[in-house]
């Protein structure tokens, strides 16, 4: 993931006009200086850019699935193009193209690529298909396994060296292409770095107890702010009524992440939508991300200077944090992955301890049901509803950004925002952490957070769920053999936003970019997973077949139904909200969805006889 740090002497750019950073004044602002003129401003961090505005350079790259050796190739022109951003100059250039072996033109071609994203992907030769690797593994190749032995072995059941080492294995050809260390130096990452995947769930607990309690009062390795960050999600103690009748619709649900160091709420996800995926993916996002524009966006005034990735997500066991989209959203930006040992509540008291203060502040809203019956009494929480969505969202901001952050914290002695601050910029004794990297591709990092699955790309296009999806830009890979089983189809990466699935987003392993790919037939209305679902019981309920046009059939019905019995019925107004609330799904990507690719012969490149729809079905998808 493409981010840049802003520091004392940090070259940036203001108004599209290049200046360096001379002192940084606040969370939220710092003193430029004007290249070429003795000016000198104190300007919002908001302002500030790492690059001249040029969104023909933008893209999106996802790094593990390129080989070791490119990866390689692209972090030592890196090294080369490093110095150059802070001295431009002919001379320089030339002994950096000496340097590379490459003429001049190629230096000033990647330094303009390099400083658009300010990351090595930006010079990833990507390639049809990498030779096999030599030598020793690159660091890329580490990184996967190192993964894939903390997914594989976080679970209890004890599980053979040869059988873990060979499933690894088999993993990596899939990501690499058909590449993969063999099992003897697989074997010994393993027996390196989880010398204990062979304990039973009471030993490793009892490890956790012996080895790993916390010091009272103080989290492990929560040093410093974004070191450590626990999320959790919750149901709202109130009832919002929808936008368009103001009746009752329900109660929604919160997910938040809590900075442990200095207790700051880095970000959160108010939802109709239960626990899940998407309530954690827009919860991360909002931590991760600046939040002027949307402090402007709501109509909140006040000083939310949170933004940044963390370095470890501290985790309950609920199911939504032991998926594979979370770990593989984690992995790819380089975050950390803790959970909570069973049987030592300790560890999850800080955002618990939030959630309390939070209730308490919700329990003096209109609609509340409070915490239980006892305390609710006669108190009719639906009838006194008056609050939707939208509004609650922005009372729930105002207290965090006016009231939570600037209030005295008991266990801290100073308030979540001066503790922040104290650990960002220092307090004349211990020198700070210094500002948090700026996230550079905002799409990129919501993308790396939604579900995601592996399917093949037929002369239909690809099938999610029983729907068809098809774009140009998946011509080139019709019917692609798997290149370590050429007996198979080859299997691509797709993503989709839960909230609507009339697009999947296509990672294309050749041109390291992700592609919107639409229904095959863009005549049909947007829906959510949620609507997808309800619609699928509907059909079975009736005895119906699931296929692509009984979901429609059954999906428009179900809609003209929602909008007759809105008023009357509170799961039809719930429904209908939901629907409004999910316009606000993933950017247009910053790719060319119409490639040429007249070149390609789709008849030519089919050369077995497949039955549509044969692989999904036999899948039950």
């Amino acid at each position: 993931m493409g981010s840049w740090a802003i520091k004392i002497g940090s070259k940036v750019y203001f108004e599209n006009r290049e200046a360096i950073v001379k002192a940084i004044s606040s969370l939220e602002t710092v003193q430029i200086k004007q290249t070429g003129t003795d000016e000198f401003a104190l300007v919002p961090l908001s302002s500030l850019t790492h690059a001249p505005r040029d969104e023909s350079l933008s893209g999106t790259f996802a790094y593990e699935y390129v080989s070791d050796e490119q990866w390689y190739e692209a972090k030592q022109k890196e090294l080369i193009l490093k110095p150059l951003l802070d001295k431009r100059t002919t001379l320089a250039a030339k002994a950096a193209a000496n340097a590379a072996g490459v003429h001049i033109s190629t230096i000033y071609r990647r330094l303009g690529k390099y400083t658009a994203t300010l990351d090595a992907s930006s010079q990833i030769r990507h390639k049809p298909n990498g030779g096999r690797g030599k030598g020793r593994l690159g660091a890329n190749i580490e990184k996967s396994i190192n993964y894939l032995i903390d997914i594989k072995t976080k679970k209890s059941r004890i599980v053979e060296l040869h059988e873990l080492a060979e499933k690894i294995q088999g993993d990596l050809r899939r990501i690499y292409g058909g590449r993969a260390p063999c099992k003897n130096t697989i074997k010994a990452r393993i027996l390196a770095s989880r010398l204990e995947y062979r304990m039973t769930r009471s030993q490793r607990n009892k490890k956790d107890k012996n080895s790993s309690k916390p010091i009272r009062g103080k989290f492990p390795d929560a040093d410093y702010p974004l070191a450590v960050v626990q999320i959790d999600h919750t149901k709202v103690d109130i009832q919002v009524v929808d936008e368009q009748y103001r009746e009752p619709i329900g109660r929604p649900f919160i997910s938040v992440l809590i900075d442990v160091y200095s207790r700051m709420i880095l970000g959160f996800c108010l939802s109709l939508d239960p626990p899940g995926t998407i309530g954690t993916s827009l919860a991360l996002a909002h931590a991760i991300l600046p939040k002027e524009k949307w402090l402007a966006k709501i109509g909140v005034e006040g000083s939310y200077p949170t933004y940044g990735v963390m370095k470890k997500i501290h985790a309950d066991n609920a199911g939504e944090f032991h998926g594979k989209t979370l770990a593989k959203g984690c992995f790819e930006n380089d975050i950390g992955i803790i959970w909570r040992p069973l049987a030592h509540p300790e560890y999850g008291a800080h955002i618990e301890r939030y959630m309390r203060t939070f209730g308490e502040f919700i329990h003096r809203l209109p609609g509340t049901t409070f915490s239980n019956i006892e305390e609710r009494g006669d108190y009719d929480s639906e009838k006194e509803a008056v609050l939707t969505l939208t509004e609650l969202e922005r009372i729930i901001t105002r207290f965090i950004v006016n009231i939570y952050h600037q209030k005295k914290h008991s266990a801290l002695g100073m308030s979540p925002i001066k503790k922040y601050e104290e650990g960002i910029l220092g307090d004349g004794i211990k020198p700070g952490m210094g500002l948090p990297s700026i996230v550079t591709d905002e799409t990129r990092l919501r993308l790396d957070f939604l579900p995601y699955e592996e399917r093949t790309v037929q002369r239909y296009g690809i099938v999610w769920d029983h729907i068809t999806y098809y774009s140009n830009a998946l011509r080139r890979w019709i019917c692609e053999k798997d290149p370590s089983d050429k007996r198979k189809m080859r299997k691509f990466i797709v993503r989709r936003d839960p909230r609507d699935i009339s697009i999947i987003y296509f990672y294309d392993p050749e041109l390291g970019q992700y592609f919107e790919i639409p229904y095959a037939d863009i005549s049909r209305a947007p829906m959510s997973i949620w609507e997808h679902k309800f619609v699928r019981r509907r059909l079975e309920e009736q005895g119906k077949d699931i296929n692509e046009f009984n979901i429609f059939e059954e999906h428009e019905k179900i809609m003209a139904d929602v909008e007759l019995s809105a008023k009357k019925s509170k799961s039809a107004r719930r429904m209908k909200q939901r629907r409004a609330n999910h316009h606000d799904v993933l950017p247009e990507l910053p790719v060319n969805n119409t490639l040429e690719t007249s070149e390609v012969n789709t008849d030519e490149a089919i050369d077995q006889d497949i039955k549509p729809f044969e692989e999904d079905i036999s899948n039950g998808q």
